[in-house]
Order: C-alpha cells, then structure tokens, then sequence
C-alpha cells in the first residue's frame, strides 16, 4: 500500500526539458482526499533544493484545503463582515461595500483567493483607469475611468483582505505587493479674489448663513465638523471653539459621528470676529415664525420657552396651538395679543401681523365650529382689503352665516374595533399636458345616502366638507344651503355651492348632518377626467385615528388608539389652506414638509425642493414640460424627471422609480411647502396610521 505523503515533504527529480523540479504537498483535498501538489523550478539542483526547503517552511501550517473554498469575492466578503465593518466609519464602510459590488466582484471576484497574482490585479488597476466607472445618471459628464485615488483605495482594500488571510494561514503571500500604482495628481487649490469674497459674503448675509460660511472660511472646518457645532463647543469666556463631534448621513439618515482621528478632536482659537454672537431666544423664535419652520419651531419651542419675552411667547402659542391641533391654545394667545399687545401689532406699517393673527383666529373658529364668531371677525378683515378680496371674504362670511343656523356634524359608531372597506381602483383619465389617456390610482370606499351606495375617493387632500358633483347632489337629492363660495385648487380659486342631507353611512359609522361642496364639471376638470365624489377631512377627524390597509382591503378604526410616536409629532394643519402637510424624508437627507395628500395621483416635488437641489437635478434630471389639473384649472410648467428617490414617513421606507420635481408654475411656484405625496408611494406601504387630533403619521 503506497505511503500518504504527508504535508511539507517534497522530492526532487530532473525533467525531460533539463530543468530540475522540486514538489511538495501542502495539504489534502478535504472532498477526495486527494494530495494538494504545488512544484519550484531550477536549472541546478542545488537551486531547487534551496527554493524547495525555502516553499516547505514557507507553507508550514497554510490550510490549502480550506483556502480553496474562497474565492477573491467571498474572501473580501468575510474580510467586510467581520473585520472592515468593525474597524472602518460607516461611511467608509459603505463606500468598500460600493467597491466590492461594482469593480471587484465583476472582474476578478471569481479567481480562487491563493491563485490571485500580482500581474491580474495590474491588468485589474489597467481596466479600471481606463473605463471602470459604473454607468450611471450622474456620472455621465464624468471621465469612464476612476480616478488614481480611487484605484489606491481599492488596491489598500484588497492589500487588507490579504493580510487577513496571511495570518489566518490561507496563502503566504500578499498579491498586492510589488504593483505598480498610478500617481495621485495634486491639482492646484482655486481661492476667492477678494472681490468674489465680498460678494459671497454680501450673498450669505442675504440668505441668513453668514456666520456659518464665515467660521468655515476662518477655521477651515470639515463640512461634518461645521454641522456638527453645538452652542456649547463655543467658549465666548476663553474665545475658543471646541471640535468634539461631526454630522454624517448613514443609511439614508442624518446623525452626530465621532471624529475621524485623535487629533481631530481639537480646540481652535477664535479672534474677535469669528465668535458668533449668540441669539437670542426672541431671535430665535422669530426667525423660525418669519421662515415658516413650524416643525422646527415645535420642537426647541420647550427649550427655549421660559426665556422667551411674553410676546413672544403668545406668538409661538399662537402659531404652534393653529398648527397642531391645540385650538382653544392659540385663540386664546390671539385674544391676549389683539387686547395686550396692540401697539406692537400696529407698530407693522403693512398691519401684516395684525393680518395674520386674524386670519389664524377665523381657521381657528371654523375648525372649532364658531361660525358665528369667525363672521363677525370677517367683517373686521374685510375693511383694509380691495373690492375683489373684499366680495370673496364677503361670500365666506355669508357661507359662515348659514352654517350657524345648521347642525354641526357628528359621528357615531359601536364600540370595539371597526373595519371599513378600503380598495384601490384605476380609472382613466385625460393627461393636462397632452390629452391623452392615462391610468391612475385612487383609494375608495363605499358610502351609503339615502339607501343608495356611492364609491367616494378616500382623500386626506380634501379639506373640510366632502366634494361632489352637482350631478350627484340632484341624484341624492342634497339640500343647497349656500352658493358662490370661493375655494381655492390646484389652479386657482373656483366656486362651488354647499350641500347638507340628514345623514350617510360608511358600514355601521353614521355621520349626521355631513355636508357637501357642489361643483359644476367645467372645461379645466372636464380634460383630467370626471369625479363624482370625493370624502372629505371633516370625517377624518371626527374618526379619530385610521389605519390603512390597502393590500387587505380595509381600513380600520382601531379600539384603543395607537400612542403619538417617540419621535414626536410629524404632521400640521395648516389652517389658511385646509391642508395636511407631514414631515417627510426625502431621498435620505431632506427632512422637508410636504403635502399628505392621498388623492393626489403621483407624488410630485415642488420649486423650492428645485432651489434646494438645482445644480444636481440639472445635472441627472431629465428635463420636460409638466402639467397639473384638478379643481380651478391647469397649471403648466417646467420639470425634471428624477429617478429612484426614497420617501421615509416615519420608520417606513419606500422607493419611487420616477418623481417629477416641478421647477416652475409661474405664480403658483410660490408655496412654502416642497411638494405632494400621492397615492404611488401611499399604494406601496402595507400600513398606513395617521390621526388628526394626536398630529402624526406612521408608516410601514
């Protein structure tokens, strides 16, 4: 029976082409059992005796047998999991996930880890300076080779892998050692004239960031380092800054990371004019009220409220109580303002606080009910206003009139848990760009007035009253209390006459005294398609809290609401509009307000998200003519396609495949939100919670 060679020996002998051979086994295949060979070669014995004892003592201890279950990709991949992802930043880490998936994997991913050789890895760096860049959007005006860095970090990246496999005895040698890598060309550093620097200042001035760019210019900060200020890092007795900390996006989310390295953390000097001057918390305050940050008003509000002067502080609760649903709060803080404060209201030559308060109270009583309340104050706003803003607030106020001569509505439902029917139909439609027909989504349920059944569109963008055609209302038989009242859409303000019948049930939920605006079909909503009814916010909120289930069917008015998020309140009323407007997170590094709208078909985003990204969606946006219509009319623009953008509601994630981002409607571009979510991205989720009296939405 033949001897089994065991792993170190070796044996010498002269080959037909006169060279001599040493070979010698490294290990055994752990399948067949078969002996792992490998061989030196010399042109004298005595030299391959020298190599061969040198490739035994080299080998000592290498698992061949193991080594060949890797290859060069699943190695780097142990090598990210359990090595990189612990030693590396998240963002660094990322950027190896990117170089593992789209340069190394492809191309030499798939060669056993022990046979990778210096030589493929130089052919490797070759391929990728001259076209290894990934073919997408927004690398299209760049170079298709990477640039010489980016070749150095991935060549640092597999130089670590190997040394990893060195020392957990998978191969002897380090293919990355001895390449030939490309030159890092130092470009010469571009600075300001001093002529630009003025008028970058005079710019930052303007927009409000002035202290921001100027301590960057000062201290030469890292963006991260900058965002990652806070008030306390700021010693004004010492006139030192203090850099503990840095803001970085992981995952799609902003938060604080520590520094990159000791030296880093450091303590910078500050002359006279780089220490900023701290505000005040009026300042602050009136700042986020001028900018119309309510959200972010919300949330330092609590902080900052015991040094707040008291008119500050009434205009907070003023504005804050409006926004999310604490009414009987701000009417109460307007009241103390318009009797306290009326020489600081009529110091505003343009009286547009005094305005503004008005305007808050009168959404404030509607919302509440106080009809008769909010037309006498309508009376009040009517004085200072033109003959055309003046005939409009005069119509509002008779609408006003009548509907405090009518019953509130009201809702009644049985105890315990309630689920309601809920589907998503398509029905087609007449493109407003071109006219032609097209597919869209909307969520229905079933009403029933006067024992016949109606679909309505479930539509948290309806404020107030339910909206039906005057085809509809003949068919029902609803009673017109009122006519002429102006409502504002998507084009425009258009008029409408108010409804109301005894009473409708969606399932066992009665609402009574619903009421209804009446609209004609005119030519603007005649080319977007015919509605017939629409379910409006009044039901909504009398609901309580709803949970969407659009995949099974449903929704549900729960037994025992959900709590308001940890997190805290996302969602605000806005009282002058009748609209919802969330809080949402878009493409993971905007957390902007936008339209809760579920009977908007496609989710759009608005000029200001435009302004706020214009340099890149000119660069990867695909440019066309857009087009929106609803009630008021048409409204055409200009737009740039997006491509793969992510909404985030609150814990829930989902991706769009195309979004259009609206860069001018005209005067209609001037709204202070950044868009619309619609039913593509509602469609999507599995579960939607939101509640109208607790302010918030959940998503998942």
């Amino acid at each position: 029976m033949p001897k089994r060679r065991a792993n170190g020996e070796g044996n010498i002998r002269k080959r037909k082409d006169g060279r001599w051979e040493g070979r010698y086994t490294v290990g055994h295949d752990p399948e067949t059992g078969k002996a792992i060979i490998k061989n030196v070669l010399g042109k004298t014995q005595t030299e391959v005796k020298e190599k061969l004892k040198k490739a035994i003592e080299e080998n000592v201890g290498i698992d061949y047998g193991r080594a060949k279950n890797y290859t060069v990709g699943s190695w780097l991949e142990v090598w990210m999991e359990n090595y990189a992802k612990v030693k590396l930043r998240p963002s660094t880490f990322k950027t190896s996930q990117g170089f593992l998936k789209n340069h190394i994997k492809p191309q030499i991913g798939s060669v056993p880890l022990a046979e990778l050789t210096s030589l493929d890895l130089q052919r490797f760096y070759k391929h990728l300076l001259d076209g290894g860049r990934v073919d997408r959007i927004e690398a299209k005006k760049k170079p298709k080779g990477l640039a010489p860095k980016t070749v150095r970090n991935i060549h640092q990246m597999i130089g670590s892998a190997y040394n990893l496999a060195i020392e957990q005895r998978l191969v002897t040698k380090n293919p990355t050692q001895g390449c030939a890598l490309p030159k890092v060309e130092h470009k010469e550093m571009k600075t300001l004239t001093a002529d630009q620097l003025s008028t970058f200042f005079q710019e930052a001035r303007d927009s409000g960031v002035y202290e921001l760019y100027y301590l960057d210019l000062a201290t030469g900060l890292r963006r991260g380092e900058l965002l990652g200020l806070k008030w306390a890092d700021v010693d004004l007795d010492r006139g030192v800054l203090k850099i503990q900390r840095a803001i970085s996006r992981q995952n799609g989310k902003v938060v604080e990371a520590p520094l990159k390295t000791k030296n880093a953390y450091r303590t910078l000097p500050l002359s006279a004019e780089e220490q900023p001057a701290v505000p005040t918390a009026d300042e602050q305050a009136a700042t986020l009220i001028n900018a119309q940050e309510w959200f972010r008003l919300e949330a330092c509000y609590p902080e900052i409220r015991d040094e707040l002067s008291p008119f500050v502080r009434l205009l907070c609760e003023a504005s804050l109580g409006s926004h999310f649903n604490r009414l009987p709060e701000s009417c109460n803080a307007i009241g103390t303002l318009l009797n306290d404060y009326q020489q600081e209201l009529f110091a505003d030559p343009e009286g547009s606080m005094l305005g503004w308060l008005l305007s808050m109270l009168i959404g404030n009583l509607q919302e509440l009910g106080a009809y008769e309340q909010a037309a006498d104050l309508l009376t009040q706003f009517a004085a200072g206003q033109s003959e055309e803003e003046r005939a409009s607030t005069l119509a509002t106020q008779r609408w006003f009139q009548t509907m405090a001569r009518h019953p509130r509505t009201s809702l009644t439902k049985p105890d315990g848990e309630i689920r309601l029917p809920l589907t998503v139909g398509s029905e087609t439609v007449k493109s407003p760009l071109d006219g032609t027909d097209k597919k869209v989504h909307n969520f229905y349920t079933d009403i029933t007035i006067g024992g016949r059944t109606e679909r309505f569109i479930f539509d948290t963008g309806c404020s107030g009253a339910s909206f039906v055609s005057a085809e509809f209302a003949k068919r029902h038989d609803l009673e017109i209390i009122c006519d002429s009242i102006s409502v504002s859409g998507i084009g425009g303000n258009g008029f409408v006459k108010f409804a109301t019948t005894d009473s409708m049930q969606i399932g066992p939920v009665t609402i009574r005294h619903p009421y209804f605006m009446v609209f004609d079909n005119d030519e603007a909503s005649d080319q977007i398609g015919h509605i017939e009814a629409v379910l409006g916010t009044d039901f909504m909120r009398l609901a309580g809290q709803i949970e969407l289930r659009p995949k099974e069917g449903f929704f549900l008015l729960p037994a025992t609401p959900e709590p308001t998020p940890a997190s805290g309140r996302n969602l605000m009323h806005d009282t002058s509009s009748g609209q919802y407007i969330l809080n949402t997170l878009v493409a993971g590094k905007d957390t902007v307000p936008m339209v809760f709208d579920t009977g908007n078909s496609r989710t759009g985003l608005s000029p200001n998200y435009y302004t706020l990204h214009r340099e890149e969606i000119d660069r990867s946006g695909k440019k066309r003519e857009t087009a929106a219509g609803g009630f008021g009319g048409i409204l055409r623009g200009t737009g740039y396609d997006l491509k793969n953008i992510t909404f985030t509601i609150g814990n829930g994630s989902r991706t769009l495949k195309k979004v259009t981002v609206t860069a001018d409607f005209g005067p209609a571009s001037e709204q202070p939100y950044f868009g619309s979510l619609g039913m593509d991205l509602f469609e999507k989720f599995d579960r939607i919670v939101f509640d109208f009296g607790r302010m918030f939405v959940t998503a998942e």
